[in-house]
């Protein structure tokens, strides 16, 4: 394949077929909810319109209002708590890369192998990646690059698959159970023709 997918759709199967995707929730929540908006103001307009449950104090137009008001103020909940799951997670990043600048800083006497480090800030910059396109932070696109970058390092990097794999199970190093999987995959020679 080439080295980028060439669209959206290629960049979703290619990371689909790596084990990572994001939930229906993430991919279809906010069109089935303005879906569900649209369906209420309009179910809504015209039960008002043709039963007058409150008399002629309230038309259709009060309540599509009501109804489009309401559904918009959702909206700008959802988007409220997802902007601030996204900054924490940008934080928690943010604060690692400080950690790994620091641990980079140290001599050679105060840690083991530099190319161990070096393996952790990538692992680092995987998990950020799938983190963010789970989430629905990140283009596809995007999120294949982390994933090609990252494989790169393990094909391209003299020393770096042995310093990945001497780190032993990611996951007792605080990584999530989806960066140990895909870690596998990539390594597994199915990888190669995905990417």
């Amino acid at each position: 394949n080439d080295m980028f997918a060439t669209n959206r759709r290629q960049a979703e199967m290619a990371l689909k077929n790596l084990g990572i995707s994001q939930s229906w929730r993430v991919r279809y929540g906010p069109l089935l909810f303005v879906l569900l908006v649209v369906v209420a103001a309009v179910v809504g307009l015209w039960a008002v319109e043709k039963y007058h449950p409150w008399g002629n104090d309230i038309n259709g137009t009060n309540a599509l209002t009501a109804v489009v008001g309401l559904g918009a103020f959702l909206i700008g909940y959802n988007q409220w708590r997802s902007a601030k799951q996204e900054t924490s997670l940008e934080r928690y990043y943010e604060r690692l890369k400080i950690a790994n600048e620091a641990r980079n800083s140290l001599t050679d006497a105060d840690h083991p192998d530099p190319m161990h480090m070096y393996a952790f800030t990538e692992l680092d910059n995987l998990e950020y990646v799938l983190q963010k396109y789970q989430l629905g932070y990140m283009a596809a696109e995007h999120a294949l690059r982390g994933v090609k970058t990252f494989n790169s390092r393990l094909t391209g990097v003299r020393r770096f698959d042995d310093a990945v794999n001497s780190l032993g199970d990611v996951v007792n190093h605080g990584y999530q159970q989806g960066t140990w999987d895909l870690l596998q995959r990539l390594r597994s020679a199915g990888a190669k023709s995905i990417l």
